[in-house]
């Protein structure tokens, strides 16, 4: 409840993690680590909860002219200035511990993966692996996204 009970899990794409080398990989992790190690993730959570509500409530106040919904335009955009203050904070504390681990050349570079990687991944599952599944192949998701296959490579799926 509120972030408050549960259990912090990070996740990594299986078509990102694939597309990091071994000292990207390490500079990431550390990355996200800075974030866990300075409380980040628990006040992360709040944070983005806040901004996601407070842009509901602004959305569906769209159209509306009166005075308490100017008023909370300005409120809104005191918190969204604010709260982006503190998450920048945040970014560069965790990006220094990723550039300590690696350096700040692999460190960017990993930065820049998931500009690669989604677009990437994304017409691979939308060409290749739709294609494989609707012939009925089980082609190798990982590996086939790694390099490009034939489907003779792909292993018939049972039925």
């Amino acid at each position: 409840m509120l972030g408050i009970f549960g259990r912090r899990v990070m996740g990594l794409g299986l078509p990102l993690l694939y597309s990091f080398s071994r000292s990207e990989l390490r500079a990431v992790l550390a990355h996200e680590f800075g974030h866990r190690y300075g409380g980040d993730t628990l006040l992360g959570s709040r944070v983005s909860m806040a901004r996601s509500a407070i842009g509901r409530t602004l959305a569906a106040l769209e159209g509306n002219h009166s005075c308490i919904n100017a008023l909370f335009e300005l409120y809104a955009d005191l918190c969204m200035r604010v709260t982006r203050v503190v998450s920048r904070h945040q970014e560069v504390s965790a990006a220094a511990l990723g550039c300590r681990v690696a350096s700040a050349a692999t460190f960017a570079g990993a930065r820049r993966r998931p500009v690669i990687a989604d677009p990437a991944f994304n017409r691979y599952r939308e060409t290749e692996l739709a294609r494989a599944l609707e012939v009925g192949l089980r082609p190798p998701l990982v590996e086939g996204f790694r390099q490009p296959h034939d489907r003779a490579s792909f292993t018939a799926r049972p039925r």
